[in-house]
């Protein structure tokens, strides 16, 4: 809340008033904003989702995030080119990354192959082709991806995804 983000406490009898959720849409943070805090989210035992979507944070301020606690990490409209992805490979509890908007590619998406427990991944927006689609097929938990509209991914591509991933829901807007 002093960064000007905003936090979001848990209605659960267990974790009654603990912080879960951290909003830190603020475009003037930055990586050294990350290390100055770091690991200031560990002051939190609740805390599950951080939202550092807009802000300035690139993949060197992404290695601060290496706590393997996180569930969700929103990370659209930053700085991302991917190779900041391999600090979050092994986060067991991570199911959700949003990259949307980001100058994530194919190379980065062999990171997310090593993501233990990922099932939504969002990648509208970026610089993913069907080379990197094919990537996806090598991540048995994935359930949802969202692609956006892409003239970088044909049909055909997303179709073979499909065939490959029956469970998978792909979604196009």
């Amino acid at each position: 809340e002093k960064l000007g983000g905003q936090v979001r406490r848990s209605d659960e009898v267990r974790n009654q008033g603990h912080v879960v959720s951290i909003q830190l849409d603020v475009p003037s943070l930055e990586n050294d904003d990350l290390l100055q805090f770091n690991p200031w989210w560990l002051r939190f035992p609740a805390l599950r989702d951080l939202d550092l979507s807009g802000t300035g944070v690139t993949d060197e301020g992404v290695a601060n995030l290496r706590t393997g606690r996180f569930h969700a990490i929103n990370l659209s409209d930053t700085q991302l080119d991917g190779s900041g992805l391999a600090h979050l490979a092994d986060m067991p509890a991570l199911h959700t990354l949003n990259l949307t908007n980001t100058g994530i590619s194919d190379a980065a998406l062999v990171h997310v192959q090593s993501m233990p427990n990922l099932t939504n991944l969002y990648l509208a927006g970026t610089n993913v082709t069907d080379k990197g689609l094919d990537r996806l097929q090598a991540v048995p938990t994935l359930r949802y991806v969202q692609l956006g509209t892409s003239n970088r991914i044909t049909s055909q591509a997303i179709q073979e995804l499909q065939e490959e991933m029956p469970e998978l829901t792909i979604s196009q807007f």
